[in-house]
């Protein structure tokens, strides 16, 4: 029993990890300076002077303040739109995964409440579920995240174009992720390091936060004086 136990405070551990990251990553797809900060630095397609727009009008368009995800620029002699109907499209379906992730604080304080019910019956219930387990079992779902972070990371470095395909093949349900950098403007402003710093930036500003389960959870296995199993 006990150790099922464990394996479910591993499992309910893990899936709120990927919650709060999740989260964190839609959040980070809203924050327009951070998007100027990128396009600055990333952005190929020389609308350098209207990054501050461009920001403004992608993180509205993905949190949900505006329906229209387009840019008027100057072309011919006369205003043209900046993207194509495919750019627009593929947007559309980034949007909807940014509002996925959004909606995972939700869950993940769904997951936090239950944590806590449970924590007080088993008070009540007089420890049936025992402080040990509850400390080791916690601790394999952090070793399960890195083991799958550090995985994805080697992945990353080795090839990211293939981790970056396989990551658009899962997500996305149709093929309008397929760009062409030589014609389609939106892969022109946000091309690949443009995503590998936008990773880069999820574990800068959140390392507090992993870097204090990763600590705790070799603290509870290796540091702590165990009581007998």
């Amino acid at each position: 029993m006990r150790p099922l136990i464990r394996i479910l405070i591993a499992g309910m551990v893990f899936i709120s990890i990927l919650l709060f990251t999740g989260w964190q990553l839609a959040s980070l797809a809203v924050d327009a300076g951070l998007m100027v900060s990128l396009l600055d630095k990333h952005a190929q397609a020389g609308l350098d002077s209207r990054h501050d727009e461009m920001a403004v009008m992608t993180t509205d368009y993905l949190s949900g303040k505006t329906d229209v995800f387009q840019l008027e620029i100057s072309g011919d002699g006369e205003n043209v739109p900046a993207f194509q109907e495919k750019e627009i499209a593929h947007m559309a379906d980034v949007k909807h995964l940014v509002g996925l992730g959004q909606s995972m604080r939700w869950v993940l304080l769904g997951c936090l409440a239950l944590a806590g019910l449970l924590y007080f019956f088993n008070r009540k219930g007089k420890g049936i579920i025992r402080t040990r387990d509850v400390e080791l079992g916690a601790s394999y779902g952090v070793f399960l995240f890195y083991a799958l972070l550090l995985s994805v990371v080697l992945w990353g470095i080795l090839d990211f174009t293939s981790l970056f395909t396989v990551f658009h093949h899962v997500l996305f349900t149709n093929d309008l992720w397929l760009l062409n950098p030589q014609t389609d403007r939106l892969i022109q402003l946000m091309p690949e390091p443009f995503f590998m710093e936008y990773a880069t930036r999820l574990a800068t500003r959140n390392v507090m936060f992993y870097l204090g389960i990763l600590l705790a959870a070799f603290y509870f296995v290796f540091g702590k004086t165990k009581e007998t199993t």
